[in-house]
Parts: structure tokens; sequence; C-alpha cells
């Protein structure tokens, strides 16, 4: 008799284990899904963008949004996702599409104040097209997705125990960058700029440089004129419903600016800046500026470092306090804000800064050549026709 109830009662010992950790995941709520709050959500942590943010867009009712790729995601970390009214709702590769799907999201919110939009001339191309299917879902509040991903999952399970020992270890145990306001205050910001981090761009080896710079469409952009209007009309609604939107160009690093001046994309991205400017004043950091040329400024070829993020968050959100080392001088001077009277103006003093910046043996330069030619190669072309230089 018992050997003939053994399946049963082996798949109710499952059933029970199953549900027993779903009912764990649910308490402990590792990606903020269900509002639980039983575990403080300051001790939870993002460890997938693509799964976590759009849960606590609806959960954590932020007042204020980035919005952006990975610039903005690991650039302006906050290592919960939500601190302090903010919410960090960068995602890696986004999309224009799918941060207008953020957007809207956030939108429906009842506190909703202002939208800060880190807007990325890379993701304006027509072949920054992927669609995450998955991601929509999570998006569009799929219950079952939800349920299978946030409470049935290993992965969840594991974070569930992790979240929980950062909250049994209490917050003295958390990393002072999880502890401070968001921004970060201006003596934080000075003391980590400070302290030379053990990795910035300077010690990035050559050959991941050119897999980081390759693996953008510089080389083959083509500007899209529906992502524009979708943009654009994005910016209307939020405005229309009395939610601030604050246009942001996140820093460059001088390599990859020269790899886009090399791969003939210089004017094309000055007219883009046009194009973003007719939606209303913006906020540049992009450039041959101080911040661009300061290697230790930058964690690798295209992402700024966390300090560099938070001083630029306080630039945009204007949180008036005045620079208190050189580092957090050169940010400050590298921010141009660009209304329709200065535009102009403002764009060719980033030209000459480009043609005083333009050695062919400095270091950027050089790196440049070198992928371009590599390109070419793979290409079947003269290193020459790989692309043309904006000059």
């Amino acid at each position: 008799m018992l050997s003939a109830n053994r399946p049963l009662l082996m798949l109710s010992l499952a059933a029970a284990i199953a549900f027993g950790c779903a009912a764990f995941n649910f308490l402990v709520d590792p990606y903020g899904a269900w509002g639980t709050g039983i575990v403080a959500p300051a001790f939870g942590k993002i460890n997938d963008e693509r799964l976590q943010i759009p849960y606590l867009l609806r959960t954590s009712e932020p007042e204020t949004i980035l919005v952006g790729n990975s610039r903005v995601a690991w650039g302006i970390p906050i290592e919960e996702g939500y601190r302090d009214g903010i919410l960090n709702a960068g995602i890696l590769g986004a999309t224009v599409p799918e941060a207008v799907r953020i957007i809207d999201v956030a939108l429906a919110g009842k506190r909703l104040k202002r939208i800060v939009w880190f807007v990325d001339f890379l993701a304006f191309s027509d072949h920054y097209n992927k669609v995450d299917a998955r991601f929509d879902a999570r998006l569009s509040g799929n219950r079952e997705a939800k349920i299978e991903e946030t409470l049935f999952s290993l992965t969840a399970l594991g974070d569930s125990f992790d979240t929980l020992k950062r909250a049994l270890g209490g917050r003295a145990l958390l990393r002072h960058t999880r502890t401070v306001s968001i921004p970060w205050p201006m003596d934080f910001i000075c003391s980590s700029l400070n302290t030379r981090a053990s990795s910035d761009l300077s010690t990035v080896p050559d050959f991941v440089l050119a897999t980081q710079l390759t693996r953008n469409w510089y080389t083959d952009y083509r500007f899209s004129p529906a992502l524009l209007k979708l943009f654009s009309a994005t910016v209307q609604k939020a405005r229309a419903q009395g939610v601030d939107v604050v246009l942001v160009m996140a820093p460059m690093s001088q390599y990859e600016l020269e790899f886009l001046r090399q791969s003939g994309q210089w004017q094309k991205f000055q007219d883009f800046k046009r194009m973003i400017a007719g939606n209303g004043p913006v906020w540049d950091f992009t450039g041959y500026n101080a911040i661009a040329r300061t290697d230790r400024m930058f964690r690798d070829a295209t992402h700024m470092e966390p300090a560099v993020g938070q001083m630029v968050l306080r630039i945009v959100l204007g949180k008036d306090s005045p620079p208190c080392n050189a580092a957090t001088t050169a940010i400050e001077s590298s921010g141009v804000f660009i209304q329709a009277g200065s535009l102009e103006s403002a764009l060719a003093e980033q030209d000459q800064m480009r043609q005083a910046a333009n050695d062919p043996a400095s270091r950027y330069s050089k790196m440049a050549t070198r992928i371009r030619a590599s390109i070419a190669a793979k290409n079947g072309l003269p290193p020459g026709q790989s692309n043309q230089s904006d000059d």
C-alpha cells in the first residue's frame, strides 16, 4: 500500500516544497514585485534590470525616474533600484521604444513629478531595434510572468536568501553607497573621486577597449526619424500631464568620441543634438571636454564612474553645491545647458574643441584608427574605406 502511494506522496512533497519556496519569495519579495514590505526595500539589490525594474516601477511609486541605457544603470547606480523618491530605470541596451514603455508605466503612477531622460545618439539608429518579448510582458503587467519569475524561480529563491541575509545584518553592515542620499552628497562624491579606483579606463587592456567600441554601430549608423518622432511625442505627452522632463546627454570618453568621429558621424551627432534640443533645453556633457579626456572618470570605454554620474545628476537636478575639488570642477565645467538661443554657439564651441583635440598621435586616435582598420579587414575593404572621419 505504501509503495502504491509513493508517487503521490512524492508529488505532494514536491508541491509542498515548491509552494513553500514561493511563499518565502513572496514574503521576502527580493524584486519588490509584490510590495509586501516585510523586508525593507533598502536591503534589495538590482541584479537584472530587465527583470526587476518593470516590477519596481509599479510598487515604488517614484517621484523621479532616470531613463536610459547602461550609461544610466551603471553610471548612476542605486543598488536597490529606488531610494529617496528616485528610481533608476536605466536598462542595459534600452531601445527608444523600451524607454517609452517605461515612461508610459511611470506616468500611470500617482506620484511622478520628474523624468530625467538620458538621450543616447546610438539608440536613435535603425540598428538599435532589439525586441525583448519577456521585458514587454513584464511592463504590460503579465501576471503569469510575474508569478513564474518572482515566486516559482530558483534565481528568485537565491536572491531572497541574499536579501534576507543583508536584512539580518542590518544597515550598519551595508556599504556607504547604499546608505547615502541620492544623488550622493558633495563630500561623498569628492571623497570617491579623490580615492583612485582599483580599475578604470586607464587600466582597460587594448583588446577589451576594441571589443567595447566595435560593438557600437557608429560604423554603419542610420538615423531613424521614426524614433525621433516617438521620442518627441513621449516628451510632449509627459509634459502635458504636468511631469517635468529633463533631457541629458551623458559623458562620453574620448575613445568613443574618436571612434564616432573617425566613423564619419560627427556631423550627424551635431545634427542629432539640434533635433533633440527642438524638444526643449538639454544638458549636454558630451564632446571633447575635461571629462572625456580624463580616463579615471570612466570605468570602461562607454560608461562613466558612479561618482561622475552622481555629480551629473546633482547638476541636472539643480542641487546647488559648489565643486569641492578639481574633478568636480571639471565635471561642472563640462556640462553645457543648451537652449534654443545658445544651441549654435554651443555646437560651434564643441566643434572647436574637437578640432583642437585632433591629434593622430594620441592614444585615442590610434585606437580608433586600429579598430577601423580591423573592421575594414573583416569586410574585405582597404583600411581607409571602412569609414570616413569628419574633419
